[in-house]
């Protein structure tokens, strides 16, 4: 168990590599839960670019607490949903029941209590 919690830490709290600018700078409530309601769709390739490093920890964190609330099943729901045409926010609200909007201020809250726990590392 400590070598998980330990390979956990690392994951969640990595660092971002030097010299890359990241759209989140604060690890609040108010700001993770902006950059989880980002559309991809509406970004250009260098915020995209800039933000990629975050999947590895933010990521990470976000995807792990979707899975504590419903299971692994869950978040292949969302995967299998999105395949057959439904949008993200449709898609959240079939599988998880509650809105997006409501979704990503839980996981915001979730994730600014994790980093508050555990701060991202400086690179």
């Amino acid at each position: 168990m400590p070598t998980y919690l330990n390979l956990r830490l690392q994951s969640v709290a990595r660092g971002i590599n030097p010299g890359t600018k990241v759209s989140l700078t604060a690890f609040n409530v108010a700001t993770l839960t902006k950059y989880l309601k980002k559309d991809p769709s509406t970004c250009n390739d260098t915020s995209l670019l800039q933000d990629y490093q975050l999947g590895f920890s933010v990521g990470h964190a976000a995807v792990e607490a979707l899975i504590a609330i419903g299971g692994p099943q869950a978040t292949m729901a969302l995967v299998a949903r999105k395949a057959d045409g439904d949008s993200w926010q449709q898609a959240f609200q079939n599988v998880y029941g509650i809105s997006w909007n409501t979704g990503a201020l839980i996981l915001g809250r979730v994730l600014a209590a994790e980093y508050g726990l555990a701060p991202m590392e400086k690179s």
